[in-house]
């Protein structure tokens, strides 16, 4: 695990390059009603960087909810399959 600086901070390693470089694999990015010019900057970066390079990204607090939960019931009884294996008649 890494610790990463805020993208308006200028510095590395932020969020956004992590993105850029595959080490980051879903985004869960809660945006909430009291922020900074700069708070909302980043969150708007994190998202659209996220869309740029296809990374999954939850913007919902009972979605994001729900997908935690639903990861610590079914971590290990999930089976992983393509989209064609659920829909094949």
């Amino acid at each position: 695990m890494s610790e990463l600086f805020k993208i308006s901070d200028g510095n590395e390693p932020n969020i956004k390059s992590f993105m850029k470089q595959g080490k980051i694999q879903m985004v869960i990015n809660i945006p909430h009603t009291k922020k900074t010019k700069r708070e909302e900057t980043d969150e708007y970066l994190i998202r659209r960087t996220a869309v740029n390079y296809n990374i999954p990204l939850i913007v919902n607090l009972e979605l994001a909810k729900a997908f935690v939960r639903s990861v610590i019931i079914y971590n290990h009884k999930a089976e992983i399959k393509s989209i064609d294996a659920y829909f094949r008649v």
